[in-house]
């Protein structure tokens, strides 16, 4: 009798000491420091393939930083605003999606195998509004297309080009999933079809951030 109620105070102590490690979540203060976050490979959130002498990164984004540089960009907002805000990420999935060339000697990507202005501008183009349509998100036995993509315009100041990606989250389908499969079909460089997958669990483990740096965002 005494044996089994040991085990059963053991048991209940590891147990609470699970619920108070899930229970204090980290808590990031800028978006600065999120990214950063993010950015560190031991956290499970960057997966890079590679094809063609073109290398492709992909970054899962927490949606209350993508939320948090959406307010910073308002001349000002209302609470109400910063809650609707949150509201409206906080059922997405997001990628920071970065294409470059392998070579570190190579110029700005955008003129790989671009041989005319129409060429350069049609891959542009295909950066800034296709990639959506070239990319699908399987999760808890559910495939879903990308709901919008956008480049960020470096100007050739840089080798690499930026697209965040987007897609609706179902909620059912993110429940059962344990991980998620992001594939990108490239037809833009024709670098092949990859697949960058993460787990679950790690993206749950990411530290949210703060609502008192969001309050300070209000001008």
């Amino acid at each position: 009798m005494n044996l089994n109620y040991n085990i059963l105070l053991f048991t209940l102590g590891v147990l609470w000491i699970g619920f108070l490690a899930c229970a204090e979540k980290d808590i990031i203060e800028t978006p600065d420091e999120m990214l950063g976050w993010i950015g560190n490979p031991e956290h499970g959130l960057v997966r890079e393939r590679s094809g063609a002498g073109i290398r492709w990164t992909a970054k899962y984004v927490p949606h209350d930083y993508l939320a948090a540089r959406y307010l910073e960009s308002l001349d000002s907002y209302s609470e109400a605003t910063r809650d609707s805000v949150m509201a409206s990420y906080a059922n997405t999935l997001c990628f920071l999606l970065t294409v470059t060339p392998e070579s570190e000697e190579e110029s700005d990507v955008m003129y790989r195998g671009v041989g005319s202005f129409e060429e350069f501008q049609s891959r542009a183009m295909s950066l800034n509004f296709k990639v959506k349509d070239l990319m699908t998100l399987n999760y808890g036995g559910k495939q879903t297309p990308a709901v919008i993509s956008t480049m960020e315009n470096t100007y050739g100041l840089h080798q690499r080009r930026d697209v965040m990606v987007i897609f609706a989250r179902d909620e059912e389908a993110w429940e059962r999933a344990d991980t998620i499969d992001c594939v990108f079909d490239d037809r833009i460089f024709n670098s092949g079809i990859h697949h960058f997958t993460y787990t679950v669990d790690d993206i749950r483990r990411i530290p949210t951030l703060s609502i008192e740096t969001l309050k300070r965002l209000h001008h």
